[in-house]
């Protein structure tokens, strides 16, 4: 091989590498409530955020909230992971190839995802206790705490998640809660909460009241 040829070669290699590099992009946060921490990739140091404030998570990076804390994680201007109370998230990857995004990350806790049709995922893997969501529904709730079985629920869209290897379709107005032998969704009615798909699942009956927009 000419030297003109190794130094083509070389460019090519170089050229690969800066544009997966370019492709690695960090998620924009939002604080709507204080009780929010972060630490980065790294680091055994936990840095409070205030209300209102804005900042970037990057691969490796984790937030917990507290019982107070809020706070959105912003995949684009379209959507977003809202953390509720008491969770603890982990991103381990989040890029854009083509106009689509990458994500995978690790959820404890609790949140509500909303996702815009404009808003493409080439690849989605969001890991909890029992289960792994592999694609987000338009608007979706998660619960997955250690000393119980995970819940997703979906109020908009479809969902698709994994269970013992299973892959199962969680449509509209419809949840899963992650037990051994369980391999379909659940239809159910309004609120779509844990409780309510619990409630649908058991022969519970109950009511299910939101305070103001919470």
């Amino acid at each position: 091989m000419s030297f003109k040829h190794c130094f083509i070669v070389v460019v090519v290699l170089l050229m690969t590498i800066m544009a997966t590099a370019q492709d690695n992009i960090s998620a924009v946060i939002e604080i709507r409530f204080e009780g929010v921490e972060i630490r980065r990739a790294n680091s055994d140091l936990w840095l409070s955020l205030p209300q209102h404030a804005t900042a970037f998570v990057g691969s490796g990076d984790t937030l917990r909230t507290d019982k107070q804390g809020r706070v959105d994680v912003q995949f684009d201007e379209n959507s977003q992971m809202l953390m509720l109370s008491n969770s603890e998230f982990t991103l381990s990857a989040l890029a854009t190839h083509d106009g689509a995004f990458t994500f995978e990350g690790m959820l404890t806790g609790n949140a509500m995802i909303e996702t815009s049709p404009d808003t493409q995922f080439e690849s989605f893997n969001l890991y909890l206790h029992d289960m792994t969501i592999t694609q987000p529904a338009s608007l979706m709730a998660i619960w997955s705490f250690p000393d119980a079985s995970d819940a997703v629920t979906v109020a908009q869209g479809n969902a698709m998640i994994v269970n013992n290897g299973t892959e199962v379709d969680i449509p509209a107005e419809s949840g899963f809660l992650a037990e051994p032998d369980r391999t379909e969704s659940v239809a159910f009615d309004p609120e779509w909460h844990a409780a309510g798909l619990e409630a649908t699942l058991y022969g519970c009956e109950g009511i299910i009241q939101t305070a103001g927009n919470s």
